[in-house]
């Protein structure tokens, strides 16, 4: 999944200028956290499978941080857009939401480095079987592909 959004990502800045641009710019800035942060879903449980603690110090102490910095801007980013064209009732849900995410960064960097440092000796979440499904599984709906 990391190339299909870095693919995307690559593909909003030829959309650039405008009256649609700070919406393209938005994706592209979406599509670059998401493309982040799949790398790191890609690596981070075969790096802990394999005991591979220089992989795994990276992505607590650089990518985490990375991503974390990149979800503040693209909430920024979001809110500007927000407060621009619609009425600020309703953000404050979306405050949360980047919120939560933003604090699921720490704990996550925590909990790696908490490993690392022997105050775990397994980090649970990571032992349990990975689920194998087509991407239109979370979905409720038939998936639809569109060409952009």
């Amino acid at each position: 999944m990391s190339g299909h959004f870095a693919a995307h990502a690559e593909k909003m800045k030829s959309f650039a200028g405008g009256e649609w641009d700070y919406l393209y710019r938005f994706a592209q800035k979406v599509f670059e956290y998401q493309s982040l942060k799949s790398l790191v879903s890609e690596a981070l449980v075969p790096a802990y499978k394999a005991g591979d603690r220089e992989a795994l110090l990276k992505i607590a102490e650089e990518q985490l941080p990375t991503l974390k910095k990149q979800l503040a801007e693209i909430h920024k980013i979001h809110k500007a857009i927000w407060f621009d064209k619609l009425k600020m009732q309703g953000w404050q849900m979306l405050d949360c939401r980047y919120g939560g995410l933003i604090a699921r960064f720490d704990t996550a960097a925590e909990l790696i480095k908490g490993y690392l440092d022997g105050e775990y000796e397994t980090l649970s979440s990571l032992d349990e079987p990975r689920l194998k499904k087509p991407l239109n599984a979370f979905v409720r709906y038939p998936a639809i592909t569109m060409q952009v």
